[in-house]
Formats: structure tokens, sequence, C-alpha cells
């Protein structure tokens, strides 16, 4: 695949995430080529944020990452990526993502773009009530959640 050049002003290099714990290379590869793409989209302004933020990939939460959570998950709900700081990282999680997804391929691709989406709503200071807000993210990019 292709990426989109990037534009004049965005120097920094490409992302690659840190696998923390071991995931699927096809999970790898999938979550590196949506969040270069997002990072080559995105809005001049938003870039910088998007570099400077360390991304990892885990198969699943860490009963660490889950006591973090306030206030904690229902019982039903499945933690998909967290957003910590200092400094700020955003985690995806394959094992709880392929669980929701309900397909592989485009599906579960569309999934995880989702969530990174959502994790980064969160590093630019937006809480689940405003998931919705930022469209800016990238030019023509469909908000997960959004009407």
């Amino acid at each position: 695949m292709a990426y989109p050049a990037a534009p004049q002003q965005y120097a920094a290099p490409l992302l690659t995430p840190r696998v923390i714990t071991p995931v699927s290379i096809e999970f790898q590869r999938m979550a590196t080529e949506l969040l270069r793409e997002l990072q080559v989209t995105a809005e001049p302004e938003v870039q910088p944020l998007i570099a400077s933020t360390l991304w990892h990939l885990q198969f699943q939460p860490s009963v660490a990452q889950l006591n973090l959570l306030r206030p904690p998950p229902e019982p039903d709900q499945v933690l998909l990526g967290l957003f910590t700081a200092p400094p700020p990282t955003i985690t995806i999680f394959e094992n709880n993502i392929r669980l929701v997804a309900s397909k592989e391929g485009q599906e579960l691709r569309e999934r995880v773009r989702d969530v990174i989406i959502h994790e980064l709503q969160h590093r630019f200071g937006l809480n689940h009530t405003a998931d919705r807000a930022a469209a800016w993210l990238s030019p023509g990019f469909d908000v997960p959640g959004g009407g």
C-alpha cells in the first residue's frame, strides 16, 4: 500500500508502535499502517501531537492497566485501548479488539482505526461525551460514533 505524501511542513519520522506483549504479525502491520496513514493525513497542527505520543501494542490489558480505570469498567465492557500520561502513551489491545470485531479483514481494520482515533481524542483532552468533536483529526475522516 502506498502512503500519501507527507505535507511539506511535516518532518517527524513515520510512527512504529512498540510491541509490549506478543501480538500477531498481521495486527502489528495493520496498526502500523493505520498510524502512519493518520500521521500523514491529519491536520498539520495535530501531526506533532500524534508523533509525540508513545504507541504500544499489547495482546490484552494487564491487571495494573485495568486498575487505572475510573470508574472501573462494567463486567460486560471490554477495554480496547488506553491513554495514559505522562508521558502521553496510547496502548491498543489486540485480543479485545478481535473479541468485538465480528470479522477479520476490513472490519477488523476499521475497528482498530476507530480505537486509535478514540484514544487520540483522549490524548487531545476530550472525554467520552466529546467523542464526536474530533473530526479535525483527519479531513474527510468519519469520527467513530459520529452521526
